[in-house]
């Protein structure tokens, strides 16, 4: 574990340091071209770099079709483990004992993690205590700072307010007071502070890299322009009021670790600041373009920072050799590896371990069947081929679910109708997975909804632990799937033990509009009906109970309307 952290902060360090030295250099660039909030979003890459270098790495097929690097480290492998013990053996007598030096290195930056992490949260705790706030009366977005020389800023993650100089009325005129709270406000509005805490935690942990404290001090710069810019926005006519009042603030006290503030530039930065209120805004054509070029570097880098990464030597834990592990044979071994193959879509991989006996009906909790499995990938080469080399159709596994639940969950029509084709039961119910139609309608897949319809599913076949259809469109509100059901036969005040009635269940998640439906289908409003908890108790609901029960004001209203009780 040690050696992986270390390996992922070293691969993070580079392309991380990268992205800052391409973001350093070609923000003056954007920024001129596209505007303040463009360059801004631009910072972006940082974030995306360090992710795609968080991701696992491609990956080759450690069984099956390897490619010729892996068969080199596999042969490489294969000669230290013939080489290495003796020539280990020999050696220990006469070496001496080394000292740990991954863990030395780790237990060093965890160390400065958290001491980074202790000087920033002290630092933020001694501002805000220097600046000895204070609220006016009446106001909760609002403090009054009676430091001198405290400088208009906004503080507070959770709930943030606005910080002003207690001299604000007298060093600011009317006008200038306005743009400065408007400033703060679109420091509120954009989540600066928050993304500002992210900032300084990322450069807490990557405290050894001093590219990381240089693009923090720019971002909080750019984060300034991209406001000033959203200001003028609406404000274009103010721009030399504006300017007046970055002046009048230029000698506050230094910046808080986590706000947003109006801090102390230097001369040349404040004058570039100034400087850019008389730049025309640039054009809405041009802010797309701008947008598209971000978004496309984006994800051309996050597409090639992760396929810079080492590659994996196995495709996931199932991808295992045929040698069964202790405890299973190796028919479970094979059965392990088809249901990887068939995640990973490999379908040469798949014939080939067919061909070697693998079982195709073979369970693996978590993932289920083979077919099941290619069913959610959406592989219909593959489920052909199960199919057709023996897949039980309606084998399925409680938690898993059945082939044509996970067509339905999907919404794959094609799948589901071969499916149904082949001989899936319709109205099959699989324990914690409810039956097809249920299971389709709690997703929202309207398609395969229809065609399970369309194929004959019981519109009011219930399913303990899951309601019934008309019963899961009730819970998600969906009036016009609901009207269908109705027409089919789905009975509208159907109670199944413990998961209520459709009414109930629509009062319970505040679906108005399928409760005022219900009841004018002549739904029972004062039905009540028992249910056991988990800890086998028993207790009464009925909708206005529900209702109640969850602080649905405007569903109590309705109920009671219509003679709830």
């Amino acid at each position: 574990m040690t050696a992986e952290i270390l390996a992922f902060l070293a691969r993070s360090t580079v392309v991380s340091s990268i992205a800052i030295l391409v973001v350093l250099a070609l923000r003056p660039v954007v920024r001129n071209v596209f505007g303040a909030r463009i360059s801004h979003a631009f910072w972006l890459l940082i974030p995306v770099t360090l992710l795609a270098s968080a991701l696992p790495g491609p990956r080759y097929d450690a069984i099956i079709g390897t490619p010729p690097l892996a068969s080199a480290i596999k042969v490489e492998r294969a000669v230290a483990a013939v080489l290495l013990p003796p020539l280990e053996t020999s050696m220990q007598a006469s070496r001496p004992k080394r000292v740990d030096v991954a863990a030395a290195v780790a237990a060093t930056w965890a160390a400065g993690v958290l001491f980074s992490l202790g000087v920033l949260l002290l630092s933020q705790r001694r501002y805000v205590a220097r600046l000895r706030l204070r609220r006016p009366s009446g106001d909760m977005r609002v403090r009054y700072a009676e430091a001198e020389h405290a400088s208009p800023a906004v503080v507070g993650l959770l709930r943030p307010f606005i910080v002003l100089p207690l001299d604000f009325e007298r060093r600011y005129t009317a006008p200038e007071r306005r743009l400065i709270l408007a400033h703060e406000r679109a420091h509120i509005e954009a989540w600066d502070l928050q993304v500002n805490a992210l900032v300084s935690l990322i450069q807490c942990v990557y405290w050894f890299n001093p590219l990381f404290h240089v693009a923090q001090r720019a971002f909080r710069m750019d984060q300034e322009f991209a406001c000033d810019e959203r200001v003028m926005q609406r404000h274009g006519d103010a721009r030399r009021v504006y300017g007046e009042a970055m002046l009048k603030t230029q000698m506050a006290v230094g910046a808080m670790p986590l706000a947003c503030h109006w801090p102390r530039f230097e001369m040349k930065s404040l004058k570039r600041r100034i400087a850019m209120l008389a730049q025309s805004r640039p054009s809405k054509a041009r802010r797309a373009a701008g947008a598209t070029l971000c978004a496309g570097l984006l994800m051309a880098t996050a597409a090639m920072t992760w396929a810079a990464q080492p590659q994996r030597p196995a495709p996931a834990a199932d991808h295992e050799s045929s040698t069964p592990r202790r405890g299973e044979t190796a028919a479970d071994a094979l059965g392990k590896q088809l249901v990887a193959a068939v995640r990973d879509q490999d379908e040469s991989a798949v014939r080939k371990l067919l061909d070697a006996g693998a079982d195709v009906n073979h369970l693996l909790r978590g993932k289920g069947t083979p077919l099941i499995v290619a069913i959610r990938e959406g592989d219909h080469d593959i489920v052909s081929l199960l199919v057709k080399s023996g897949a039980d159709v309606n084998l399925s596994l409680p938690g898993d679910g059945s082939p044509l639940i996970a067509a339905a969950t999907r919404g794959d029509v094609a799948l589901i109708n071969l499916m149904i084709s082949l001989g899936a039961n319709v109205n099959g119910y699989v324990r914690n997975d409810a039956t097809p139609l249920v299971a389709a309608i709690r997703h929202g897949n309207s398609k395969s909804v229809a065609a399970l319809l369309e194929a004959g599913a019981d519109a009011k076949a219930a399913a303990p632990g899951d309601g019934n259809p008309l019963i899961a469109a009730a819970t998600r509100g969906d009036v016009p799937l609901m009207t269908t059901l109705i027409a089919r036969g789905a009975e509208i005040d159907g109670n199944v033990p413990g998961d209520e009635t459709p009414l109930i269940n629509a009062a319970q998640n505040n679906r108005l509009e399928a409760a005022r439906y219900l009841i004018e289908r002549g739904a029972d409003v004062n039905l009540a009906v028992e249910s056991r908890l988990r800890d086998d108790r028993i207790v009464t609901r009925s909708p206005l109970s529900e209702a109640l029960r969850n602080g649905h004001e405007e569903m109590v209203q309705l109920l009671k309307s219509h003679g709830a009780k």
